[in-house]
């Protein structure tokens, strides 16, 4: 095995925060989210130490994060939020959330099994040697190789973007008194389907759940055409439409609170995406969300 640690620089010995000497450059404004449990901490620094030959699998981080090497090299390979949909990534509610089931940048050496691959075409490379700085915007996907044994320095910093996140995971929805499945999977349906772009919900199937999860048949094939407690519960959903509509609305005035940014389109659907499997994942549970977002859209 190799070493690969990290660590938030405040929870090191003094001898170690200060032998780093000046940090001026990790200061930054306050950045304030507004989630359940109250507002979130500044920027933090995290050191890291890394062995040759270790790999930071392909992940994306919502944060802002300027990398610096202190001694040693490592290489990164960056992808824009657009590559997202191609990419087999962990569902949001999986320990590994936003990290690649799959080594699709070719970082992993070859085995007997499996040849290895080559990074997906448009990644951006990036060499850092020490002093070097460099920046990795929030939702961007990148994957992490230690060339020679490295000490680093990262400061991640609250983004907007996370802002928005959190605004949206937090919204207000009218889901009291609905006491059985199908009434859960028909509220999230009618709140969910008109943000969903035509054929979106493909995509987040391929994406994070293609490889298939155990079905306890708590989703019927026909979903809400079964003709018997889903259709129903769909046609009860439909007689309180306008509470449903209310919160859609709600929903959609948090995501176009984004429009800067050549990437604001991709990362918004990111945001769909993980909000979709949260709903989803509180209608059905999670083993039959896979089952939900193909059969019910």
């Amino acid at each position: 095995g190799r070493m690969y640690a990290a660590a938030p620089l405040a929870q090191l010995h003094p001898s170690v925060s200060n032998a780093l000497g000046p940090r001026d450059f990790m200061e930054a404004e306050e950045v304030t989210l507004e989630e359940q449990e109250g507002q979130a901490t500044l920027s933090e620094a995290v050191l890291w130490v890394a062995q040759e030959g270790s790999i930071a699998q392909l992940h994306y981080d919502k944060a802002h994060n300027m990398f610096m090497v202190l001694r040693g090299a490592k290489t990164f390979w960056l992808l824009p939020p657009s590559a997202w949909g191609d990419i087999p990534l962990f569902p949001s509610f999986h320990p590994l959330a936003r990290h690649a089931r799959k080594d699709v940048m070719g970082a992993l050496p070859e085995t007997l099994d499996e040849p290895r691959g080559a990074p997906i075409p448009g990644a951006l490379r990036a060499d850092l040697q020490p002093g070097e700085v460099l920046y990795v915007p929030p939702f961007w996907l990148h994957s992490v190789s230690t060339t020679q044994d490295t000490v680093a320095l990262s400061v991640l910093s609250p983004s907007f973007e996370e802002q928005l996140a959190a605004a949206i995971r937090w919204t207000k929805l009218p889901l009291t008194n609905l006491t059985s499945t199908a009434l859960r999977a028909a509220a999230a349906h009618t709140i969910l389907h008109p943000m969903l772009p035509l054929g979106r919900t493909a995509v987040i199937w391929k994406s994070r759940h293609d490889r298939g999860w155990p079905d306890s048949g708590a989703v019927p094939v026909g979903c809400f055409a079964d003709g018997a407690e889903w259709e129903a519960a769909k046609r009860q959903v439909e007689g309180r439409s306008s509470l449903f509509q209310n919160a859609t609305k709600e929903l959609q005035k948090a995501l176009n609170g984004m429009t800067v940014g050549s990437s604001a389109q991709h990362v918004k659907a990111m945001m769909l995406a993980d909000y979709v499997e949260s709903l989803s994942a509180w209608a059905v549970g999670l083993s039959n969300v896979a089952h939900f977002i193909q059969r019910c859209f």
